[in-house]
């Protein structure tokens, strides 16, 4: 049985092992030989059988668009930031890069819009260049096919911006909110909230805050205003609250609102399993 030669050439170290150590396992796991030598250049060498190939290139293309977006794209993307949408100032783009790299590498987290499609298209135009070559230098095959890429490149990179923009938004909204409930007396000291498929809130003593208080704190405080997040996320009647500790019961500690009450309330956000609610069954 005759095998199958490929052959991946970089001129640089990081980049090299970066793919090494991305592949490697995997073509241990599914028995096919790599090598990894380095002279003047540093090459990585598979050999398998045709019905292996069939099987790894997925991973390999993988690991070589890995490659591309932590060490290629912050520079392509510091040009596109400058080039297409104007940015010059280094602070902004160092916080938009990162995001951008996160939509890169897992597009299906930041939903179906144009510009996050426009992702997969690239994943497509990759792989499609990539099983071409049976020996493929890096530098050279980034030189000649940069520009093919670039415009699905800018269109992402849109995105980046529109998603760190809304997250100077949000940070910027809970600041505000973390110094109006700073400044108010608070009406609590401490408030349970306990939180499965809605969210509860209960009295220190473990009675349940009752619709009627719920209302009559809101209309009092009149902080409406404030529910900008969702209607099953009443942020006003906790701003109205204004708790010096907020204790939460859940097991859903990355659900969104749970990690909104920690950015507003940091070190006076407790987190504690469900199951641990001291109070259950305890009539409002």
């Amino acid at each position: 049985m005759s095998l199958i030669r490929l052959k991946y050439v970089f001129q640089e170290q990081d980049e090299a092992e970066e793919f090494y150590n991305k592949i490697y396992n995997k073509a241990k796991v599914k028995k096919i030989h790599v090598q990894l030598t380095s002279e003047n250049s540093y090459v990585i060498q598979f050999e398998m059988s045709q019905n292996q190939l069939h099987r790894f290139w997925k991973d390999i293309v993988q690991a070589l668009i890995h490659v591309f977006i932590f060490y290629r794209l912050p520079e392509i993307a510091k040009s596109i930031l400058a080039k297409h949408y104007y940015y010059a100032d280094k602070h902004e783009m160092d916080h938009i890069i990162p995001i951008l790299q996160s939509i890169m590498k897992n597009p299906k987290h930041y939903g179906n819009q144009f510009e996050v499609q426009t992702t997969y298209t690239f994943y497509q135009m990759f792989e499609r260049d990539v099983k071409k070559e049976s020996v493929l230098n890096f530098n050279e095959y980034m030189s000649q096919h940069q520009e093919e890429y670039m415009s699905n490149l800018i269109d992402v990179t849109g995105y980046a911006i529109d998603e760190w923009k809304r997250e100077e938004d949000y940070q910027e909204f809970i600041h505000s909110l973390r110094n109006f409930i700073k400044n108010k007396e608070p009406k609590m000291d401490t408030l349970l909230l306990m939180y499965d498929k809605e969210l509860l809130f209960f009295k220190p003593n473990g009675r349940r805050v009752t619709y009627s208080e719920i209302k009559t704190i809101q209309h009092d405080e009149r902080v409406h205003f404030i529910d900008v997040l969702s209607h099953d996320f009443p942020m006003s009647l906790i701003a109205a609250i204004a708790p010096r500790e907020v204790v939460i019961y859940t097991n859903h500690i990355s659900d969104p609102k749970i990690i909104t009450l920690q950015n507003l309330f940091q070190e006076k956000a407790i987190i504690r399993p469900i199951d641990t609610f001291p109070f259950v069954g305890k009539k409002a």
